[in-house]
């Protein structure tokens, strides 16, 4: 019997690998068995506090880009999510959502140097993912512990955000939506929802060890719990109900394979991990499969829920060492590398300074906002002293870049 066993944060986001070799001809048959069939493969759900009452909702969706899809794809730009807003379960208002620059989507698939997919070259074998994001100001009418934004996949003026029928672990997928629910207590305080700094990873390899990490962030510094949840089969309407109702697949509808919504993915046995803390995930797949899983994020200041936060993430499990050998396999080798650093980042909290200890392999350094705007960025080597006086008192993202261009996030406090 599988056990969940927490392991370390490992907060590393791999993007720059090395090229294996040429494709074979077992790519197209992976890619001709387990194509994909429907336009969304993820979305994220989270809200940010601006001033007094009002607060930014935000939708991200992450976009197939294969030739089954491009026409629900094609009008992701002009897409406008319908967000459903309930005090408990009383129907308040609902607004949509506006899509934000780039208009076009921004293409996040990792591939080798010279290499195209299906983003920018519809004859292409490789697929590819996109991402959307879409967001707009809305003030609330009044305080209470049990606000919930909801989406339930409604595009206004675009295709609905259907799941694929080829996901392995939940029965007739192809007929159902991604729904997500956040929510948020501003009964006593403000508060913006934890972000997940790192975009989603959907390809992974099989019959090895993977790793993938949110990187979770909160703004306000509160304390997180990250669990896996039940996916939600949303109504893809742009119109809202009288009052808040939630659909599960039948029971879950899991299929018969040995996972559920804590443990989605057919694994080695005891593979499966997740770290409440940073929402990593450790996992070694068993068997080509597409496996659908839900982040929810809660939210505790002095001990009392504030709120929620949601992520879905399609995890593609495919053949790495004839599929996508600049996309993964280069980063498992790397993630090796970045294992054996020794990678220091003190004081946390920190004041003036803050030093930063590594290996060799990392050259350069560079700190963010929660936004993702570079604040300051400088080389590295083996240790740096960065001053931090001018940031103001808030949580930044410190981004270390190997000699092979793979990426490890941490964060800290400037107090």
């Amino acid at each position: 019997m599988r056990q969940n066993v927490l392991q370390p944060s490992k907060l590393i986001e791999m993007r720059k690998p090395l090229v294996f070799g040429m494709l074979c001809t077992a790519f197209f048959i992976l890619i001709q068995t387990y194509s994909f069939a429907s336009h969304i493969v993820g979305t994220d759900l989270y809200y940010t506090h601006i001033s007094g009452s009002q607060y930014k909702i935000t939708v991200v969706l992450y976009a197939d880009c294969g030739p089954a899809s491009a026409a629900a794809t094609s009008t992701l730009p002009t897409s406008a999510p319908h967000i459903c807003i309930y005090d408990g379960s009383t129907y308040v208002d609902s607004m949509s959502l506006p899509i934000q620059a780039s208009t076009a989507g921004v293409e996040i698939t990792p591939l080798c140097p010279g290499d195209t997919s299906q983003c920018t070259s519809p004859s292409s074998i490789r697929p590819g993912v996109k991402k959307f994001v879409y967001s707009a100001n809305y003030t609330l009418p009044h305080t209470s512990a049990a606000w919930r934004f909801i989406y339930s996949g409604g595009n206004s003026a675009g295709a609905s955000a259907g799941r694929a029928s080829a996901i392995t672990n939940l029965v007739s997928a192809g007929t159902s939506t991604i729904e997500l629910v956040d929510t948020l207590n501003n009964l006593t305080a403000v508060n913006s929802s934890p972000v997940m700094t790192v975009s989603q990873q959907t390809f992974f390899c099989n019959g090895q060890h993977d790793d993938y990490t949110p990187a979770v962030v909160d703004p306000d510094a509160d304390s997180i719990s990250i669990t896996l949840v039940d996916p939600l089969n949303g109504t893809g309407s742009a119109t809202c109900p009288t009052t808040v109702s939630h659909a599960t697949f039948t029971g879950s509808a899991w299929t018969s394979m040995p996972i559920s919504a804590t443990e989605p993915l057919q694994v080695l046995a005891d593979s499966f991990t997740l770290d409440p803390a940073s929402g990593n995930i450790g996992f070694h797949p068993s068997g080509f499969q597409r496996g659908v899983l839900v982040y929810n994020i809660r939210e505790y200041r002095s001990g009392a829920l504030i709120g929620t936060s949601q992520r879905e993430m399609t995890v593609m499990v495919v053949d790495c060492a004839t599929t996508f050998p600049c996309m993964l396999r280069a980063a498992l080798e790397t993630k090796t590398e970045l294992a054996e650093e020794k990678i220091a980042i003190y004081p946390n909290p920190a004041d003036g300074e803050l030093i930063v200890t590594t290996g060799s392999a990392c050259n350069s350094l560079t700190i963010s906002n929660i936004i993702g705007q570079v604040l300051i960025s400088q080389a590295h080597s083996l240790k740096s002293v960065v001053d931090i006086n001018n940031l103001p008192s808030a949580i930044y993202i410190i981004t270390l870049k190997t000699n092979n261009g793979a990426s490890v996030v941490r964060k800290f406090l400037k107090r």
